[in-house]
C-alpha cells in the first residue's frame, strides 16, 4: 500500500510513494522529476528517457532474497562507455530498502552500509589493492567511470541525468562484494552478494519477445 499519495504538479497524474525512504519520483505519464517537500511535490524538470534494453525486470516486479520478499519501486540506469547497467531500488515491505544490480544478465543484491574506517582517496586505489570495511578485507576488482542516463519510479536520492561518478567494485569474504560510489560525498558503500536469476523467484516480469 502507498505511504503517500499525490498528484503530479505538471500533468495531474497520480503519483504514489510506496516507501517512506523515497525522496524522489518520476511521473510515469509525463516523466517529470518530482521531489518530496513535506506533503507536497515540487517539479525539478523532465527526466531523460531511458535507453532501451532487454531487461525482464520492471517497476512492481516482486521477488525473494534470503527469505524476505521485495518489490521493485525504482531504477537508475548507468552507462560505463561500453554498455549500460541497471540499479533497481527495492522495498522490503516498508521495513528496509536495497538494490538489485543487473549487468549483462548478472544479478547482485546489496544494501547501503556504514563503516568505521576512513575510506582511502580514490586517487590511490588500483585493482588488487586491499580495503578494510568494518574490519573485513576486500580486494579491489575493478574501477569504472560511469554516467547516469536517467531513472524511473521512486528513488531514495536526487539523481541528475548526465551526472558522472566513479565506482569501485571489491570482492570480499564468504562470496560477498562491495561497491564504493565516489560520486557521493562522503562516498557511499554498498555490500551484498551475487545471486542467480532463478533464485530471486521474480514475478511480474516484463514480456520480452523470444523469451
Amino acid at each position: 500500500m502507498p505511504v503517500h499519495k499525490a498528484s503530479c504538479p505538471s500533468c495531474g497524474a497520480p503519483v504514489d510513494f510506496r516507501t517512506s525512504a523515497a525522496l524522489l519520483a518520476v511521473c510515469a505519464f509525463c516523466r517529470s522529476t518530482l521531489i518530496r517537500k513535506d506533503m507536497n511535490l515540487e517539479t525539478l524538470g523532465r527526466m531523460a528517457d531511458l535507453l532501451k534494453d532487454a531487461s525482464p525486470v520492471q517497476l512492481m516486479t516482486q521477488g525473494l532474497f534470503q527469505g524476505r520478499g521485495f518489490t521493485v519501486v525504482g531504477r537508475v540506469q548507468m552507462d560505463y562507455g561500453q554498455g549500460t547497467w541497471n540499479e533497481w531500488f527495492l522495498d522490503y515491505d516498508g521495513e528496509r530498502q536495497g538494490w538489485l544490480g543487473e549487468a549483462q544478465g548478472n544479478y547482485t543484491v546489496s544494501q547501503e552500509m556504514t563503516v568505521k574506517e576512513v575510506l582511502p582517496p580514490l586517487e590511490g586505489l588500483s585493482p588488487g589493492a586491499e580495503v578494510l570495511l568494518n574490519g573485513k578485507p576486500y580486494e579491489i576488482a575493478d574501477i569504472q567511470n560511469a554516467r547516469c542516463v536517467g531513472g524511473e519510479g521512486e528513488l531514495p536520492s536526487r539523481i541528475t541525468p548526465g551526472f558522472e561518478t566513479t565506482v569501485v567494485d571489491l570482492n570480499g569474504p564468504d562470496g560477498t562484494f562491495a561497491t564504493i560510489d565516489y560520486g557521493d560525498q562522503p562516498p557511499s558503500i554498498y555490500v551484498g552478494k551475487a545471486v542467480a536469476f532463478d533464485a530471486l523467484r521474480l514475478k511480474g516480469l516484463r514480456e520480452i519477445e523470444g523469451w
